[in-house]
């Protein structure tokens, strides 16, 4: 595995306290940036404390109220004190903004707990080209009569690439799927420049519990940054995507990923609070985009091949009947020409992304449909 460091390109100074203490930063000379940060979070750290003292309350009740309510003073003594010890980690990070070089040590009283560092930074070659003029924002364009009903095979076909390690056991319905609305906005917006890819290999050593030490860990990584192309962005998902990326440097999770988000933490922050269909929330923006267009409308009960033809068993039953509720998009006749052939410049899109970096691709829906899953259950507890 490669050194969890790095070196300053220009004047050979080694990420640490040689970096951190360039002189040649304050002259505007040394390509590094230097942010600093409290690393805990101060709402989690109080959370903790509360959910601890409520546990150390319980056990005094068990104990007996005499000597519990000292056990139960002690311990929330040691939590609270273990508490604002962790306050004062401090998180330093060393950026070259020009080639996505990264440095982070989070540090307690100079005890190092976590480092990580990304060499550098490559662009991914991403050139999309559609083969006829995209009029419609992609997440419209990949709405069809069909969505809302269950493809089983097309999902499960567009599930089973390498980064994805669980195939879903139960018909999903692509065309509504978050992954899938998110896959076709993303493609638009490689298509008209509005979004960059970088990929690098992140190298992390941090302290594992079970080894009771330091351990070595490397993973690829994707960021994302907005395009030149971004200011002509189009669409309600694709508006939101450009959006969070062009304000990504004012929000907390920037700490932790100043270059640019990875697709995980892209996807979580498209929501403004939490949803209870995450992934049917996502593809509803194109839905009302679509209406506001006059393009088609909502419209209830399940449409489609897969709807005619007879069940198979209970729990496919279960689902038609969600579905039937929910209703499904109905394009409008005025509108079908257009949106057949924008639906196939679409999927032309999708599939040049295939063939430029199948990996990268597999990454994206896996990861977007770790955050969507995230969200879901978060706005179930």
């Amino acid at each position: 595995m490669n050194q969890v460091t790095l070196r300053c390109g220009r004047c050979g100074r080694e990420a640490g306290p040689e970096m951190l203490g360039c002189p040649e930063r304050p002259l505007g000379a040394c390509p590094y940036e230097l942010h600093q940060q409290v690393a805990a979070r101060m709402k989690g750290s109080l959370g903790c404390l509360v959910i601890a003292s409520a546990l150390a309350s319980i056990t005094a009740v068990m104990l007996g109220l005499s000597a519990g309510w000292l056990w139960a003073g002690a311990i929330e003594l040691i939590l609270l004190g273990g508490v604002l010890l962790w306050l004062l980690a401090r998180r330093k990070t060393l950026l070259d903004p020009a080639t996505g070089a990264t440095w982070q040590r989070v540090a307690l009283l100079g005890a190092e707990l976590d480092r990580v560092v990304i060499p550098r930074l490559d662009q991914l070659d991403l050139c999309l080209e559609p083969y006829k003029p995209l009029m419609l924002p992609s997440s419209v364009a990949a709405l069809t009569n069909e969505s809302g009903t269950p493809h089983t095979e097309a999902y499960h076909s567009a599930m089973q690439a390498g980064w994805e390690k669980r195939v879903a056991d139960l018909p999903k319905p692509p065309s509504w799927d978050g992954v899938y609305m998110l896959t076709a906005a993303f493609a638009g917006l490689l298509a008209a420049g509005a979004v960059e890819v970088y990929q690098g290999q992140l190298l992390k050593r941090g302290f594992k519990l079970r080894r009771l030490g330091m351990a070595d860990q490397e993973e690829t990584v994707y960021l994302v940054r907005s395009g030149a192309g971004a200011e002509a962005a189009c669409g309600a998902l694709e508006e939101r995507i450009v959006e969070r990326l062009r304000g990504w440097g004012a929000r907390s999770e920037a700490v932790r990923w100043p270059f640019g988000p990875p697709i995980y933490d892209l996807v979580y922050v498209l929501f403004d609070a939490d949803k209870s269909t995450p992934g049917r929330w996502l593809a509803s923006l194109a839905v009302d985009d679509a209406t506001e267009r006059g393009l088609g409308r909502m419209v209830k009960g399940s449409n489609g091949e897969a709807a005619q033809r007879p069940p198979k068993g209970m729990v496919e039953r279960v689902v038609r009947l969600v579905e039937r509720l929910a209703g499904h998009f109905e394009i409008d006749p005025d509108a079908q020409h257009l949106m057949d052939a924008q639906h196939e410049v679409v999927l032309d899109l999708i599939d040049q992304l295939e063939d430029a970096d199948r990996d990268f691709v597999a990454y994206f829906r896996a990861e977007a449909g770790r955050a969507i899953e995230a969200r879901h259950e978060k706005s179930s507890d």
